[in-house]
């Protein structure tokens, strides 16, 4: 995530490794540590969109990783640990069915319109 005029934007810089001075750098471009590996744009009828952290079987999410889940979470985006491949593939295709297959409300649909109306 970017810092810029109170404003958070976001820029995922996973590069795995470290090396010295380079989290001094990331600090002053701007960058926010915590932010998901993977991040895709799609939104479904659930959800705004979808982020990936990635683990080994034994990985731990650090405490700015858990909070920049919680605060996706509050905006109604999903966001997901996968451990595995097999994992990722798995969560992917059951997010991206809940956008093909949840269905529009029907209801006083005008001039080929959808009502977008859930209540």
């Amino acid at each position: 995530m970017v810092k810029n005029d109170g404003e958070k934007r976001q820029m995922i810089n996973s590069q795995g490794k470290k090396f010295s001075g380079s989290g001094q750098r990331d600090k002053m471009a701007g960058l926010v540590p915590g932010v998901a590996d993977l991040h895709l744009s799609i939104p479904n009828f659930i959800y705004h969109s979808l982020y990936i952290e990635c683990k080994t079987e034994k990985g731990k999410q650090s405490v700015d990783q858990k909070e920049f889940q919680a605060s996706v979470e509050h905006f109604n985006h999903k966001y997901i640990v996968v451990r595995s491949l097999s994992n990722f593939i798995e969560q992917i295709n059951q997010y991206l069915k809940d956008v093909t297959t949840t269905k529009i409300p029907q209801g006083r649909a005008s001039q080929g319109e959808e009502d977008l109306s859930f209540g």
